[in-house]
């Protein structure tokens, strides 16, 4: 730990992020998404951030994925059940 944080997440390496967390560029989470639909995906959950990251860092990602990453898929595609 540095600094009483947890630094795991930022050990973590490229395939074991690759396979258990969508992260990176709208462009990039689009195509994941759009991958794993492919796959049989039918669920996504949406968790934008940890606890201690800063609210307006937390707030600017999550109006970019609104904006820039939902609007690639239709609305029957994210219809909650």
């Amino acid at each position: 730990m540095a600094a009483g944080r947890n630094i795991s997440a930022t050990a973590e390496s490229d395939a074991f992020l690759r396979r258990f967390a969508l992260a990176g560029s709208p462009a990039l989470l689009t195509e994941r998404i759009a991958e794993l639909r492919g796959l049989g995906l039918d669920r996504l959950v949406a968790v934008p951030a940890s606890r201690d990251a800063d609210s307006s860092f937390v707030a600017a990602s999550n109006e970019r994925f609104a904006s820039e990453v939902l609007p690639a898929f239709d609305r029957a595609e994210l219809r909650m059940r």
